[in-house]
């Protein structure tokens, strides 16, 4: 990993642990507080001074811990910038892009809302690496750039290397398009712990650019889509309506779309509702919640 990428885990390890103190606090307020409730008011004094230790005691347990992550991931990244300044990234291999992957479908909302270096942006990806979306970028990625494209978006937790998986002859999917169909393949990578609906709006203005910028006229668009991303196909035709990129979009695959919402993510937000019913099990409902807005969103497909 880079230093940069270390010193991001560090800072998204370092809010994960002062959370985890916070939880546990909660946990220990709702247990005391039934007891408090049982005893009447003759515990009022014993419930004060025990509140305000427990405050004081976890607030500081808490800021300890993150400090001491967050150091020690920013030490360790300095370390690594003095005997390893070349470090690769962890994008490097595809263990590694899955990993980060996961932790965007997972954690993709607080990463982008805290600018965090892991937080992945929306861009399409040619053997491995990002495509700038220039006429010039393009032409030379795609030398035989046909008028039909074929744009592959890939599930929750997932990155553009999933549609290598179960390749015949080890021919990725896009790649048999292009010889047996005529179509060119692209293949979106974008974080999915974002609202379905954020990455289908950007997607549809990154559709509009990729068609203005293609070397050649384009005259029909196929939209594959694996479960969220079928949903994210469907809002970039929702937001793109109007535009003429989707004005040029023949087909939609979903493989596997929850259209009707995914009944496990149905199942965890009912769980969520009935654990925060008690204060004792509250924390362990907040610890639920901390779950994604992409993952969220799958509850209404």
């Amino acid at each position: 990993m880079r230093p940069d990428e270390i010193a991001a885990l560090g800072d998204l390890a370092s809010e994960a642990a002062a959370g985890a103190t916070r939880q546990i606090h909660e946990l220990h307020t709702g247990i005391a507080g039934r007891v408090w409730r049982r005893v009447g008011p003759a515990a009022i004094p014993v419930k004060f001074a025990h509140d305000r230790i427990a405050r004081t005691a976890y607030t500081a347990a808490g800021e300890l811990t993150r400090v001491v992550v967050r150091v020690g991931g920013h030490a360790a990244s300095v370390a690594i910038a003095v005997r390893a300044p070349d470090s690769p990234s962890i994008e490097r291999t595809p263990s590694g892009r899955a990993v980060l992957s996961a932790l965007n479908g997972a954690f993709g909302d607080t990463l982008a809302r805290s600018r965090n270096p892991l937080a992945l942006n929306m861009t399409f990806r040619r053997r491995g690496r990002d495509l700038s979306i220039t006429p010039e970028s393009l032409a030379e990625a795609y030398p035989n750039a046909k008028s039909r494209l074929a744009v592959f978006v890939h599930g929750l937790c997932e990155t553009d290397d999933a549609w290598k998986l179960g390749a015949v002859r080890h021919i990725p999917y896009g790649h048999r398009m292009e010889i047996e169909l005529g179509y060119s393949p692209l293949y979106l990578r974008y974080n999915t712990g974002r609202h379905i609906s954020e990455n289908g709006r950007e997607l549809a203005g990154v559709l509009e650019d990729l068609v203005a910028a293609w070397p050649t006229e384009v005259h029909e668009v196929v939209l594959i889509g694996h479960s969220t991303g079928g949903l994210v196909s469907r809002s970039a035709c929702h937001y793109g309506a109007d535009s003429k990129c989707v004005a040029k979009v023949r087909h939609v695959f979903t493989l596997g779309t929850p259209h009707r919402g995914a009944p496990l993510e149905q199942v965890t937000n009912a769980a969520s509702a009935a654990l925060a019913r008690l204060p004792e099990t509250r924390p362990l409902a907040r610890a639920l919640n901390l779950r994604s807005s992409g993952i969220k969103d799958l509850r209404y497909g």
